[in-house]
């Protein structure tokens, strides 16, 4: 039971008293989706969807602090709170980033471009950007100083407005990959299912994002920030349904997918995991070569038996090394040309 003085410490921060039954929902919820994207994530081994299991058990984190915060207010426990809840869900938007980077890197005229080789890079230092700025704010609104206190809601401010850019910016991206010819995804069922999930994850942390930008532009005694609901319904809701997405639309199954649909010998040969095989391109550079071997092997075994065997054995060898030497040299001419190494 909180004392009085628990109490008025819990209204000043809140605005109001908390749900604790709400908070320790919204633990158990974030634990067992974890559970299942991690089981998920391991039989796939799509290893990049980690990160997601990471963000889910530093949302529980949160909630956990929230939970601590109610029983047994202190300031250190609402800071602990503010920090998981607001900065953890930044590490989401890096899993888009190298799903679409993998999507990519699938298709020919993705591993020929060096933009779009370095997408994923560059959208996730910009990431790693808004973590910093929105980890720095965090420890700035622990200080007793309210310029501090000031200056790291507004540093919160920019970087949450960034992350909005940002999340545009690959908005559009995402819809040139899906339309654009040139990486084979239109008609891919699978690519479909990874193309919603991508843009209803997106459109979740966009709408996540800009619920926190009006709850600091008002600040921590607005309407927004003292009102219970908003949070459970802006922020818990659309972060939860995200994690939900990606445990009912594991990237790791449906990268695969594409794969297989791609080069169906890759899924023949058992190597369709989200660990990546060989390129279909490469695949068809090393076929190419062992066909051009092989033709040009029959080719000096039928001259060799037309031979006669006039001559010492030191003739006949040097006789058929200079024919031998040139189709070396045929066949690593026609790999050039029919690997197509030479372009």
């Amino acid at each position: 039971m909180v004392n009085a003085t628990g109490r008025d410490l819990i209204i000043l921060y809140f605005g109001e008293m908390p749900n604790q039954d709400a908070a320790i929902a919204a633990l158990v919820l974030y634990l067992a989706v974890s559970i299942v994207i991690l089981v998920l994530t391991t039989k796939t081994r799509a290893w990049f969807m980690l990160t997601v299991v990471l963000t889910g058990l530093l949302e529980a984190a949160g909630f956990m602090a929230r939970v601590v915060m109610i029983r047994t207010p202190s300031s250190m426990a609402f800071i602990a709170m503010q920090c998981f809840l607001i900065i953890s869900p930044v590490l989401l938007a890096i899993v888009e980033y190298i799903c679409l980077g993998k999507l990519v890197a699938m298709s020919r005229a993705g591993r020929e471009s060096r933009l779009m080789r370095w997408q994923s890079r560059l959208f996730a230092a910009s990431d790693v950007l808004c973590l910093m700025l929105q980890g720095s704010a965090g420890g700035m609104l622990a200080s007793d100083n309210l310029d501090t206190f000031n200056f790291g809601r507004k540093l919160m401010l920019v970087g949450l407005a960034l992350q909005l850019g940002f999340f545009s910016m690959f908005t559009c991206l995402c819809i040139h990959v899906q339309r654009s010819g040139a990486y084979g995804m239109r008609g891919l069922a699978p690519a479909r299912h990874i193309f919603v999930t991508l843009y209803a994850t997106i459109a979740l942390m966009f709408g996540r994002n800009i619920f926190r930008v009006a709850e600091f532009t008002e600040g921590y005694h607005g309407k927004l920030a003292t009102n219970e609901d908003y949070f459970y319904g802006f922020d818990f809701a659309l972060i939860f349904s995200c994690f939900l997405l990606f445990a009912a639309q594991h990237y790791g199954i449906y990268l695969a997918r594409v794969r297989a649909e791609l080069d169906p010998a890759i899924a023949a040969s058992g190597g369709a995991g989200a660990g990546g095989p060989v390129p279909v391109q490469a695949r068809t550079e090393v076929q190419c070569f062992e066909v051009v071997v092989a033709s040009r092997a029959e080719q000096r075994s039928q001259q060799s038996s037309k031979q006669g065997s006039a001559g010492s054995s030191s003739q006949q060898g040097t006789r058929q090394g200079l024919p031998l030497l040139g189709n070396t040299v045929q066949i690593a001419q026609d790999v050039k040309v029919v690997g197509g190494w030479g372009q």
